[in-house]
């Protein structure tokens, strides 16, 4: 049975952009980014370590193009990401030791494979692949960490598709976008990660980027396009609906900046699942808003008037990392949910884009 959801109203303009050395570092871990070089208008995957005194920054794997590693995935330990990266006009998947070492191409094969997610104990990804189909037809694979035991997990049909698959947090379970005939507007269905107990779980909706689901895995959130506007839209995993949550609707507004393919990076779950640090553009200008889901109340963490975007929680949930244009380029600062603790991490004068610190701890199961 489809779901009743509510919808938090949030316009997300899709993002603009790069690196940098650290002036001071706030927080523990590490945080992934994108690294843009104006010189050939292409972008490295980077990693800036918080453990070091000196926020010691390691270039990881260069792209291609932005949507290529758009999507980097910490291993449970912080010790390798995984991501997609273009090979002589395909995409494979990669992983890659968080200091630059021992980079390995885990699918290798001429078909398309993009959108790798780990599962919750590190043991196997789930990715995109129109291996076996006709060019364009895809549907989602399960493999090995180590790109051994590739397993065809859906079965979408002649004209069907499957994409962009993410773990429920128990492990046991894929949630995806199930698309009946290419020209239709895709559903959020559900799969265990054998292949089996295939549901829908969303109506069709113009859904872009993936579900994203709370770390207690008791809730997801999703981005969909409604009347030229983009809404994140919240559901309760057990059925029941949030109170109504309006944030009010803004046009997308024309911009010169690129325009990238919309991501999670957008919005973000904090460890405990309680509360959603996202953008939003309320009267121009991108701001960082946090919504407690228990009390509703919605705090404008920056409210600086520059452009804040893509936040990302600590693995503590004591700090959230963004980017800010505050100083002409987006570059990486964190502060406190609140605001407070302001720490710019980055000095280089190139864009930074899509930051992602390293994962909180799974749940047993």
């Amino acid at each position: 049975m489809l779901r009743k959801s509510v919808v938090l109203s949030i316009v997300l303009m899709l993002a603009g952009a790069g690196m940098s050395s650290a002036q001071q570092v706030a927080g523990k871990g590490q945080i992934a980014f994108m690294y843009f070089y104006p010189e050939t208008k292409t972008y490295s995957l980077m990693v800036i370590d918080l453990d070091n005194s000196a926020g010691q920054f390691y270039p990881v794997a260069l792209a291609s193009d932005l949507a290529s590693t758009a999507r980097p995935n910490w291993s449970l330990n912080g010790r390798s990401i995984t991501f997609t990266e273009q090979v002589d006009g395909k995409d494979d998947v990669f992983s890659v030791e968080s200091n630059g070492q021992n980079l390995r191409n885990l699918t290798n094969d001429p078909a398309t494979d993009t959108d790798p997610v780990l599962s919750p104990n590190g043991k196997q990804i789930a990715f995109t692949s129109d291996r076996g189909k006709e060019a364009g037809q895809l549907e989602i694979y399960v493999m090995d960490a180590d790109g051994s035991n590739v397993t065809r997990i859906t079965r979408s049909g002649s004209d069907g598709s499957a994409t962009l698959p993410t773990w429920q947090p128990n492990g046991q379970t894929l949630t995806y976008f199930y698309r009946p005939t290419k020209d239709a507007k895709p559903e959020v269905h559900t799969v265990n990660a054998d292949g089996l107990g295939e549901k829908p779980l969303l109506p069709a909706q113009n859904y872009l980027g993936p579900v994203v689901w709370a770390p207690d895995g008791k809730r997801l959130a999703v981005v969909h396009s409604v009347d030229n506007r983009f809404e994140l839209v919240v559901d309760n995993a057990d059925g029941t609906m949030l109170p109504p949550l309006m944030l009010g609707s803004t046009p997308l507004p024309e911009s010169s900046e690129p325009q990238f393919v919309l991501t999670p990076y957008h919005f973000a779950w904090s460890p405990d699942s309680q509360k959603i640090a996202f953008e939003y553009n309320a009267d121009g200008n991108y701001e960082i808003y946090v919504i407690d889901l228990n009390t509703l109340k919605i705090i404008n963490a920056t409210g600086d008037g520059s452009g804040d975007r893509m936040p990302t929680w600590s693995p503590d949930g004591r700090s959230i990392a963004f980017i800010t244009n505050r100083n002409l380029q987006y570059e990486l600062y964190t502060m406190n949910p609140d605001g407070s603790n302001l720490t710019r991490l980055s000095m280089t004068g190139r864009d930074e884009i899509n930051p992602l610190w390293t994962l909180p701890a799974p749940l047993d199961f």
